[in-house]
């Protein structure tokens, strides 16, 4: 964020050229469920030392590069996209969650402001909602409500409703400039989208950031531009918080395998 230039590959490389950063990664699900699923546990151990890398790689570079916020818009782990149909699949789905969110823990510890939302893998397709799901087991209100008391120029703004962070926001300050961070999980309703828009009208003179698991697919044009929406949030989302939200200037999802901008 700064001076760096979108079209320079080799920009984010001299943190001198920018004021502040904020990472954004998604759809680690097959990192954590080779970590899980593999026969051998040295199989295990090098899917979930990718995933960590991850983590590692942010931590050591969060003073170097200046990271302000890091993001995870979701597929977290692979196999909770429906009901787990037997027992040793749902023992399957609760080891995934737990490798992610030990892997992610690697940021906690390190007192790096982060938020994880749900994507499509994580909470049976949009099905699986309130305090009781499992993403909220290991990603709920409790554990980032804790983790912000030590949070530097950030706060944990809360979940939509009572105990279900599958949506929350976050409130962080950088480069002189203050942010609004609010993350939906996939499946986003009218009503938890009506939630979304109420909070950047909250707080208008705050730069607004959404994050939800899919917003654009991908272009059928060389450059990315031109992007059609993503079902089933994109459109919905667009029309409904970012459109009569001028303060929202950065959406970040995943799920599609491609590129794609409206820009």
């Amino acid at each position: 964020m700064g001076k760096c230039q979108v079209s320079d590959p080799n920009s984010f490389a001299d943190p001198d050229s920018y004021d502040f950063s904020i990472v954004h990664y998604t759809d680690t699900q097959y990192l954590s469920e080779g970590a899980v699923e593999q026969e051998a546990p040295e199989e295990r151990a090098v899917w979930e030392k990718a995933y960590g890398d991850i983590s590692r790689w942010i931590v050591a570079n969060k003073d170097k590069r200046k990271i302000a916020y890091v993001t995870h818009t979701g597929d977290i782990i692979e196999n909770n996209i429906r009901k787990p149909a037997d027992e040793a699949t749902q023992k399957q789905v609760v080891g995934e969650m737990e490798v992610s969110s030990r892997q992610q823990r690697i940021l906690d510890d390190a007192g790096i402001p982060n938020g994880v939302i749900a994507g499509n893998h994580d909470n049976q397709s949009g099905t699986e909602n309130g305090p009781d799901a499992l993403y909220n087991q290991y990603y709920g209100f409790d554990r980032y409500q804790s983790l912000s008391r030590g949070w530097k120029h950030t706060g944990y703004g809360g979940p939509w409703r009572a105990g279900d962070n599958q949506n929350h926001y976050d409130l962080f300050s950088a480069g002189g400039q203050d942010f609004v961070v609010v993350g939906l999980s996939y499946g986003v309703t009218r009503e938890e989208a009506e939630w979304a828009d109420s909070i950047f009208k909250r707080f208008p003179d705050r730069n607004g950031i959404l994050l939800s698991h899919d917003y654009l697919a991908p272009s059928g044009n060389p450059d990315g531009r031109g992007a059609p929406f993503s079902a089933p949030d994109g459109s919905m989302l667009y029309k409904t918080v970012v459109q009569d939200n001028p303060n929202v200037f950065l959406i970040l999802a995943g799920h599609e395998h491609g590129v794609g901008t409206t820009m």
